[in-house]
């Protein structure tokens, strides 16, 4: 038998969903599972695996949203290289002083939805479904690379850098916060690094994520 939802901390999500106006098939979507799945939880049925949980009551908690109105004041005024993305879009929310520095034109796009713009690696995986997903379900905490430019956008002067992509949810909104740091222009680009929930929970990553990012079959 499953472990019991009010133990695992999760009894209130029926209500909670619905006292959100989220119907099964968002949030569903919104945590990359099925229906049924989801159903499934609600009913007490089964139980979501340990990152999953961390997940949706990361999204149950009431403070999210403060949380993110600090995140992002403390990224504005960074004089590093950083910048906050909503995951659903890839909106750009802000971007740092310093990143503001190097490429004057992220002043321009906060609020611009990167989608159709982004090039290299940062493509290959927002179009890579399984990855997208992990993210979602909480597998995939984070990313990183190397490259001198993530879209088509005109961020003159191109500076070859390693970038490093944490994901974190506060409330109902799923965020990417981006690091940047000049590297050796021979440096190779492409993804370097993926970093799920298990390695951090000490247990072993998921192959099937780990040779999809690295391209391996």
């Amino acid at each position: 038998m499953p472990e019991p939802m009010i133990a695992l901390g999760l009894a209130q999500l029926p209500q909670w969903r619905r006292e959100r106006g989220l119907s099964v098939s968002m949030l569903a979507d919104e945590l990359g599972v099925s229906k049924r799945t989801l159903r499934h939880w609600e009913a007490s049925l089964s139980c979501p695996r340990p990152y999953l949980r961390h997940r949706i009551l990361e999204m149950m908690r009431e403070d999210g949203h403060a949380d993110l109105a600090m995140t992002k004041m403390m990224i504005e005024r960074a004089t590093s290289m950083a910048a906050l993305f909503d995951f659903a879009d890839l909106r750009l929310i802000c971007a740092s002083r310093g990143m503001a520095a190097v490429w004057p034109i992220v002043d321009r796009t906060n609020g611009t939805a990167f989608p159709p713009l982004v090039a290299h690696e940062t493509a290959r995986l927002i179009l890579d479904r399984a990855l997208v997903q992990g993210v979602r379900q909480g597998r995939v905490v984070g990313l990183g690379g190397v490259t001198d430019r993530h879209g088509s956008v005109n961020t003159k002067p191109l500076v070859r850098h390693r970038w490093t992509a944490s994901f974190k949810t506060y409330g109902l909104r799923l965020i990417a916060e981006l690091s940047y740091d000049p590297c050796d222009g021979d440096e190779a680009i492409g993804l370097r690094s993926l970093v799920t929930f298990g390695e951090i929970t000490r247990q072993h990553p998921p192959k099937e994520l780990i040779n999809r990012a690295f391209g391996q079959p």
